[in-house]
């Protein structure tokens, strides 16, 4: 449901390219291996994969889409925030995404096992979704039968909804990605975040601070005035 601007529960949101552009900063800074394995990059790698799912949904047919860093601690790890009009002036659609990662540090036999073992059995409501990035190497990134398995294990309670995220190497060089929804319903959509940074993102500010005037509009924000989330040192 639309709410109000002033309702965006984020003092900031930035576009998917922005958060995909301040990430590669980090790693060249602090390097991929860090970047991708330790804990104090969570919240990075957290922010990068929000982006990379939001730029999927734009492709499937979505309007541009903001994020936001969620409160430390607490859910969600990553608000989507779609901007519209209606009579009433500028509204905004807020999703609620939380995040985990399937990667080679995972204990779980596949990733349906890893989805109920860290997300699934927390009590989300049907307002969020749980984004999976599945980095995995040598392992398909979701089994063919996995909607099956949720819907047996999980019975007739209502859950949210299940994204995964992944890169996929092409034969001929490469690389695409795929979000695929496993739950409820079954779908994929195959794209290339650059491409649709390039199509679909343009006229996107970096930086957007909902502004609390009479106009209720928005202010943007130079790249150099982020606090929090991508600061630079």
């Amino acid at each position: 449901m639309p709410v109000g601007i002033s309702d965006i529960p984020c003092k900031r949101i930035y576009s998917p390219i922005f958060i995909r552009r301040v990430f590669g900063k980090i790693i060249q800074k602090y390097g991929v291996e860090a970047v991708v394995k330790e804990r104090e990059h969570q919240t990075d790698r957290e922010m990068w994969v929000g982006a990379t799912f939001a730029l999927g949904l734009m492709q499937a047919g979505n309007d541009p889409i903001y994020c936001g860093q969620g409160v430390s601690g607490d859910s969600p790890d990553v608000y989507g925030v779609s901007i519209g009009n209606n009579a009433k002036g500028q509204v905004a659609e807020i999703h609620r995404w939380e995040i985990t990662e399937y990667n080679e540090f995972s204990t779980a036999v596949d990733i349906v096992d890893h989805l109920i073992e860290t997300k699934m059995w927390k009590g989300y409501g049907p307002e969020f979704s749980v984004v999976c990035y599945a980095r995995r190497p040598g392992q398909s990134f979701v089994p063919h039968d996995a909607h099956t398995r949720f819907a047996t294990k999980m019975g007739k309670k209502t859950y949210p909804a299940v994204w995964v995220v992944s890169a996929v190497e092409e034969p001929r060089g490469g690389t695409n990605h795929v979000i695929a929804q496993i739950w409820p319903r079954v779908s994929a959509n195959l794209f290339v975040p650059e491409e649709v940074e390039r199509t679909l993102g343009k006229g996107m500010k970096d930086i957007l601070k909902p502004s609390f005037g009479r106009s209720l509009g928005f202010t943007s924000m130079g790249e150099e005035e982020v606090e929090g989330w991508g600061k630079i040192n």
